[in-house]
């Protein structure tokens, strides 16, 4: 697991470090014992459960009907296609769950009030997992600004919110 994710060809190294991606893989590939079954099916269940998520974000800033739309155009979208079907989309699907869920702790609980140290701990786990899973979630640090000043309800002004 202390390998990158792509192998190394001659000098040039290889890139990325997707330690949780690796393990998953290697547990599937035991499960099955080979077969793409568990691959295909983690990769299912992955995007009903994401899919729930974004519903459970949704609420968060729509009424029930209008989350409930969104979830669903989530759902059948198809752009989510190839990461569905192939294996090897397996990390985005993860990726898009955990910075989902992320997201969905920061609204519900901005809407509540300022967000206290357990709650940003509570978040800061799915984002740490994502980022050992593929790199690409990072962009949580840009959407959780970009929450704050689109869907979060606050009457302090932005400087004072960013900075508590």
């Amino acid at each position: 697991y202390a390998t990158p994710y792509w192998p190394s060809r001659g000098t040039v190294p290889g890139d990325g470090y997707r330690p949780l991606t690796i393990l998953g893989f290697k547990a599937q590939w035991i499960l099955g014992g080979g077969s793409p079954m568990p691959f295909h099916a983690a990769n299912i269940v992955l995007h009903v459960v994401t899919a729930v998520a974004v519903f459970w974000l949704a609420c968060g800033v729509l009424p029930v009907a209008a989350a409930w739309i969104a979830a669903s155009l989530y759902a059948v979208h198809p752009v989510h296609t190839e990461a569905i079907a192939n294996v090897v989309g397996q990390s985005e699907l993860v990726v898009a769950l955990l910075v989902t869920v992320a997201m969905g702790l920061y609204v519900h609980g901005r809407r509540s009030g300022p967000i206290s140290a357990r709650r940003w701990t509570a978040i800061g786990v799915p984002y740490a997992a994502g980022l050992f899973f593929k790199e690409h979630a990072i962009t949580l640090i840009a959407l959780l600004p970009l929450a704050e000043l689109t869907v979060v309800p606050d009457r302090l002004p932005l400087r004072g919110r960013l900075g508590r």
